[in-house]
């Protein structure tokens, strides 16, 4: 799979994984990837009839990224094994604020901040808003290309428009609790 298709879609390539929730849209799909490499490998690691894990494994077997996508979830995660996360903007449109700071009025153009809740806003069209989760505080570094953090085992969940997602934000923070307490144990 290497081309999106609307209305609701995830993309593929050796780069990560992006992903379209809002009908109509053509451009603004920001991509998991990671600051360790392109991905060795891509696999389907599992499928039903509601749901597909999507899973990155880079040169070590030990290390990937996988994506459980769940039909009507209009949230994406990932989780990372033994690689940085990297959150790269699309080609085209311009992220203009993170966290409400504008890149661009930055000496050096960069910004670090600690936060659970990063937003993005990408000039559009419509500008588009786009809020990557994570169970507690991290530091993320972030240029006028993308946002990576230091951590190599995370779960990060993404969603497009806040306003939405909003009323799900106490659901989304608990099941990433969830998901990180299950994923240190090894279960």
């Amino acid at each position: 799979m290497s081309d999106c298709s609307e209305p609701y879609s995830f993309c593929v390539s050796q780069q990560g994984g992006s992903y379209e929730y809002r009908p109509g849209a053509t451009t603004g799909i920001p991509t998991f990837g990671t600051v360790d490499g392109p991905y060795a490998k891509f696999s389907v690691a599992s499928a039903d009839a509601l749901s597909v894990t999507l899973q990155w494994q880079a040169s070590s077997s030990s290390s990937y990224v996988r994506v459980p996508l769940v039909y009507g979830s209009p949230f994406v995660t990932a989780v990372y094994h033994n690689l940085r996360p990297y959150m790269t903007k699309p080609p085209g449109p311009a992220l203009l604020l993170v966290n409400g700071t504008d890149l661009a009025t930055l000496p050096d153009g960069a910004l670090t901040l600690t936060t659970d809740a990063l937003n993005w806003t990408l000039a559009t069209s419509t500008p588009q808003n786009w809020v990557f989760y994570t169970s507690s505080p991290v530091t993320w570094s972030c240029t006028v290309a993308g946002c990576s953090l230091p951590d190599n085992n995370i779960v990060i969940r993404v969603a497009h428009n806040p306003g939405i997602v909003a009323r799900a934000l106490a659901l989304s923070r608990a099941l990433i609790r969830h998901e990180t307490h299950t994923f240190a144990r090894g279960s």
